[in-house]
């Protein structure tokens, strides 16, 4: 069994916010990843255009106003120990919906459902499979939305 990893981070302000998108969509390939296996990566949700299409809909997500100290997208990575996730990364899935598939997604894809469940799949912008570091994980954005009890977003 995989031990599960998660990472979330809060994130407030432009400048932190075009280099998510860029790093999830590999619209810019960080030096830590090898850019032989970026075609391996695959997208889940968001658009194929890229980090600026992911980015305009992520803006047209937000309420109209919203405090300046807003957290206005929040990011969380999922994976697994590195040996384990790896080890399943090299088997496929005999059966089921995800046949064919390796274990290592088929865990990260159901990541992915059991976060649209929480966080709501229309607040969720966008999400990766990142196959061209260390080990597999999955990225996803998502804009934190609620309403108040006066019905204001």
């Amino acid at each position: 069994m995989v031990a599960q990893v998660l990472r979330f981070q809060k994130i407030k302000g432009s400048p932190d916010i075009a280099s998510v998108f860029q790093h999830d969509t590999r619209d810019h390939v960080p030096d830590h990843a090898d850019a032989k296996r970026t075609l391996q990566n695959i997208r889940l949700m968001g658009s194929e255009a890229g980090a600026g299409a992911d980015y305009l809909a992520w803006k047209e997500m937000l309420p109209d106003k919203y405090r300046a100290d807003a957290v206005v997208l929040g990011s969380v990575v999922v994976s697994g120990n590195a040996d384990k996730i790896n080890e399943m990364a090299g088997r496929k899935v005999k059966d089921g919906p995800h046949k064919g598939r390796s274990e290592a997604e088929a865990y990260l894809r159901d990541g992915l459902d059991w976060f649209k469940k929480k966080l709501g799949e229309e607040n969720i912008v966008s999400a990766y499979i990142h196959n061209d570091e260390k080990s597999p994980h999955l990225h996803i954005l998502w804009t934190p939305r609620y309403t108040n009890e006066k019905g204001q977003t």
